[in-house]
């Protein structure tokens, strides 16, 4: 099977996949140039052999607050360590077409004033910024892949008659 770009093949997944999260919450997300972190940030580590890396997301928590299920009650820090869990969840389920499943860390929560998500030295690091409204949000993807490490095409999982999926 040919070998993909594993940065391109990481890029689209998480587009893709944090405009469907976010929309399943009732945000109107689009892609945005750039914005200014919010006073929230998660962060949730992945590795496998052959990668490892973080994924970070930065919402608004008025943003927060119109993505939070209706007649829950929730803390925005404890709803912003969900949605991170829910998204690399997504971005997981994914990667598992293209390659070795990544083993997932837990999310971890920070919040101050004028947040700056720094990047590591070493690592490759992207921003990809959306909005909602005029509200920034930030989800920022630094990973290592060790040099020959490769994703392959999709392969879709072999569906035999009478099995269940789950």
């Amino acid at each position: 099977m040919p070998a993909i770009d594993p940065i391109a093949l990481c890029t689209t997944i998480i587009l893709d996949s944090t405009c469907e999260l976010l929309a399943h919450y009732g945000a109107t997300v689009e892609r945005a140039e750039t914005g200014k972190t919010a006073d929230l940030a998660a962060f949730i580590g992945f590795g496998v052999s052959g990668y490892r890396g973080s994924l970070s997301v930065s919402i608004p928590r008025d943003t927060l607050e119109l993505t939070r299920p209706r007649g829950v009650e929730i803390d925005p820090a404890d709803w912003l360590a969900e949605l991170c869990n829910q998204l690399i969840g997504r971005v997981k389920a994914r990667l598992l077409l293209h390659g070795p499943e990544p083993i997932i860390g837990l999310p971890t929560v920070v919040s101050g004033k004028d947040l700056e998500l720094r990047k590591s030295p070493g690592r490759t690091h992207r921003n990809y910024w959306f909005r909602d409204g005029d509200r920034p949000i930030l989800v920022m993807l630094e990973v290592d892949f060790e040099p020959k490490f490769e994703f392959h095409e999709a392969v879709e999982p072999e569906v035999v008659e009478d099995m269940m999926l789950l």
